[in-house]
């Protein structure tokens, strides 16, 4: 019997899933160039926090990341060749300003001269053309797969968002933003975490797109928990990109606005999506070291079923039966049942 209880008692331990880390903060980050950064990256820019990490969204090899493994955060961010964007500084700024103890995580997901529609999970218009894995089929789905596979280390907290370049004037296109949002916090199950939309760059400085402006402005009535971020007085690079310095400086809005959003009193109470085990190895570069947190997320492994969601986003470990485990508590059971019965006939 102490043999069974044994086997039991493992199985039981072995079924207990890793639980994410409710201080691993995750911001999901998507849009087109202006997200994917595409400003010269100078040496201030290369100065590391180890407490703000990057999920690789594709393969480099010139930047030594593997697709879905965590790295110290460094420029670029976004895929293998992009340039300084809002992401950068957001980061720094969020980890700046949190308790020592958290850790934030930015999951990037943005392509150069991407229409919505790219990320729309109908996938309407496929991968059209751009490189992302050859595993999706469109955008949503990549970015999706990114966020579940952050969700084994952390707890989604946010979205960051900055596109309309390629969709310019569209009265369609608010309403695509919607559909994206709203696909994202059902399929993920983190409520109604905070979505934050940066504006283009205005006319004064020689805009291709300001008109836009106009169209991102109604998303916060559009989107519950929604807002804009301003890019009022940041110039320009060209006519539709921002300077290294407006970058800094939008991401510091970013990260400011975004602070006054999130719901960092009930890290713990959250939820985690289904997904399947993963184990990834961590980069020995200096580049991409390991935090100096508790946790190396590369090395958390979950496997969960769908919880109660809140609106402080994905995370929470869970414990999953099997028919085996069943089967010998029920063996159990039955044989503790019978010595019972036995012990009481010989009185």
């Amino acid at each position: 019997m102490s043999r069974l209880l044994m086997i039991i008692f493992i199985l039981l331990s072995k079924s207990v899933a890793a639980a994410p880390d409710p201080n691993f903060h995750i911001y999901l980050m998507f849009g087109q160039s202006n997200m994917e950064g595409a400003a010269p990256i100078e040496a201030q820019d290369r100065v590391i926090n180890e407490r703000v990490m990057v999920m690789a969204n594709l393969d480099c090899t010139n930047l030594d990341r593997t697709y879905g493994n965590w790295y110290v955060a460094s420029p670029p961010l976004n895929r293998c060749w992009s340039g300084l964007g809002p992401g950068d500084y957001f980061g720094k700024t969020m980890a700046d300003n949190m308790p020592s103890t958290v850790t934030i995580g930015l999951v990037p997901g943005a392509i150069s001269g991407t229409a919505i529609e790219l990320y729309q999970k109908s996938a309407p218009i496929g991968r059209n053309g751009q490189d992302i894995p050859p595993q999706f089929n469109g955008g949503y789905a990549w970015l999706l797969d990114m966020a579940k596979k952050a969700q084994e280390a952390g707890v989604i907290k946010g979205i960051i968002f900055h596109q309309g370049e390629s969709d310019t004037s569209d009265p369609l296109w608010k309403h695509q933003v919607h559909e994206i949002v709203t696909d994202l916090r059902q399929d993920l199950g983190i409520g109604d975490v905070p979505f934050l939309a940066g504006e283009l760059l205005y006319a004064d400085y020689q805009s291709c797109c300001h008109w836009h402006n106009t169209e991102i402005n109604l998303l916060p009535g559009l989107i519950n928990n929604a807002y804009v971020v301003s890019a009022m007085g940041l110039p320009g690079l060209d006519a539709a990109h921002f300077t290294s310095e407006s970058y800094r400086e939008l991401g510091f809005r970013y990260a400011t606005l975004m602070r006054e959003k999130i719901d960092i009193s009930s890290s713990s109470s959250s939820s985690i999506s289904s997904s399947s085990s993963i184990s990834s190895s961590t980069s020995s570069s200096s580049s991409t070291s390991n935090p100096s947190s508790s946790s190396n997320p590369n090395s958390s492994s979950a496997s969960s079923e769908t919880n109660n969601s809140s609106s402080s986003g994905g995370g929470g470990g869970s414990i999953h039966s099997s028919p085996l485990i069943t089967l010998l508590l029920i063996v159990f059971l039955f044989r503790s049942g019978r010595r019972n019965a036995k012990y009481k006939s010989c009185e």
